[in-house]
């Protein structure tokens, strides 16, 4: 009949440490430090019941032991934000990255697209602009990622481009200028990722570029965009 009072202490003490292993992974310590408490946890009570039962109680414990030793199922990681804010996670669209400005209000117009080139990032890193791309200098990433006019565009792709940054700039009830930056996917559809209001103004950014090769110099283009904005308030020269 085996012996029922050791069985009984052993799976006492059992639940003393499993109360602990638990108590432990709350505070965070090792998940593999807890796994294997964890099992030698249940190998005591295994070996307990193989003591008090016979060999019946040994074959139910080890069934009970190999369950319990399978690999714990891991869940995907969670983003934890860093700030009292919720998390934002969006989708990855694959594709090539599109810029159009858009500059007006009664009848905002677009400029030509520029794109900047992602192709040259190293090898198994997402087409993305991070923050090396963007601010890194003296990293590869940036130095690798050029933004230039797009000339190798079909007429009807460009059209596409910028009929969607001007929707958006409507829509959004953005004024006097804005970028809206866009995802041109293999297939030839359009995701916009980002409505930015308040682009990069420098000489060399995406939006002077684009200015530029629309006609306007640098010094039009904030004229420009001095007179839109002064329009608004009625105090336009």
């Amino acid at each position: 009949m085996g012996n029922p009072d050791l069985l009984a202490t052993i799976t006492q003490v059992a639940v003393w440490v499993l109360a602990v292993v638990i108590a432990l992974g709350q505070l965070g310590i090792a998940a593999t430090v807890v796994n294997a408490l964890i099992i030698g946890v249940v190998g005591a009570v295994a070996l307990a019941s193989g003591l008090a039962f016979g060999l019946g109680g040994r074959d139910r414990a080890a069934r009970l032991l190999d369950r319990w030793a399978e690999p714990p199922y891991r869940a995907p990681p969670r983003a934890e934000p860093t700030a009292d804010s919720p998390v934002l996670i969006e989708e990855y669209v694959e594709g090539r990255e599109m810029y159009v400005g858009v500059i007006g209000n009664d009848n905002p117009a677009p400029l030509p697209v520029v794109e900047l080139d992602l192709s040259k990032l190293p090898e198994g890193r997402p087409r993305i602009a991070g923050a090396e791309v963007k601010w890194g200098k003296g990293t590869r990433a940036y130095r690798d990622t050029k933004s230039a006019v797009a000339e190798d565009l079909p007429e009807e792709t460009v059209t596409l481009l910028q009929q969607t940054a001007v929707a958006v700039f409507q829509a959004l009830e953005l004024r006097d200028y804005a970028r809206i930056d866009m995802r041109l996917r293999p297939d030839g559809r359009v995701a916009v990722i980002e409505a930015n209001p308040n682009p990069w103004l420098a000489s060399k950014a995406e939006f002077a570029m684009a200015a530029r090769k629309s006609g306007r110099n640098y010094t039009q283009l904030i004229e420009e965009l001095v007179e839109l904005a002064m329009a608004r308030y009625g105090t336009a020269p």
